[in-house]
């Protein structure tokens, strides 16, 4: 199943992130230093090469996409 995207979009602008591109398959949004490229299959992209920013940024993250995943 797919992620709802449109929610997705809603819900990551209001937690801070600053949506760089919104392909509707695939969003990249920006939030302390970290640059992430969420997929609608539910897969996410972190760009950093710090393991503590990639896994600070995931735990950020994790809320959102599980609130707007399908039941």
């Amino acid at each position: 199943q797919r992620q709802d995207m449109a929610a997705l979009k809603r819900a990551v602008a209001a937690a801070g992130y600053t949506v760089v591109v919104d392909a509707r398959v695939i969003l990249i949004v920006r939030k302390g230093g970290v640059e992430s490229s969420l997929y609608d299959d539910g897969k996410v992209l972190l760009k950093t090469t710090d393991r503590a920013k990639a896994e600070a940024a995931y735990a950020d993250l994790e809320p959102h996409l599980q609130a707007t995943s399908p039941r």
